[in-house]
């Protein structure tokens, strides 16, 4: 399952890089001057960019997204190891409990029998 998330999550960053948003919107650097105080932040309000702005958004979230079921997927593997665990235990102290039962079992057996003999 990790593989297929992985194959897709590259198939994703190749299409979010190969889509004409992308290539557009360089990366350059905008140097801090009188003439543009704000540097990065004097950004234009266009669609491409409030698009672009949007799905490197929604990338972040994937890679989040990505990491959590990486983490539930580990979590889940080792909660199914202890049940395991759990029922071979269950399992032993059921054939141990089975065993005292007939031994009970015989024990009070004998006693009536050795009771009914003295009688």
């Amino acid at each position: 399952m990790q593989k297929d998330q992985l194959r897709y999550g590259t198939w994703l960053r190749d299409q979010l890089r190969n889509s004409s948003t992308m290539k557009d919107h360089e990366i350059t650097t905008i140097p801090i001057t009188k003439l543009n105080p704000k540097g990065w932040d004097n950004h234009e309000d266009s669609f491409e960019e409030t698009l672009r702005r949007e799905m490197l958004k929604w990338k972040g979230m994937y890679f989040i997204i990505q990491e959590d079921m990486t983490q539930l997927s580990e979590a889940h593997n080792k909660s199914l190891e202890r049940i395991k665990e759990l029922l071979e235990i269950n399992e032993s102290l059921r054939v141990r409990l089975d065993k005292d039962d007939r031994l009970l079992k015989t024990l009070h057996d004998s006693s009536k029998t050795s009771n009914e003999k003295t009688l």
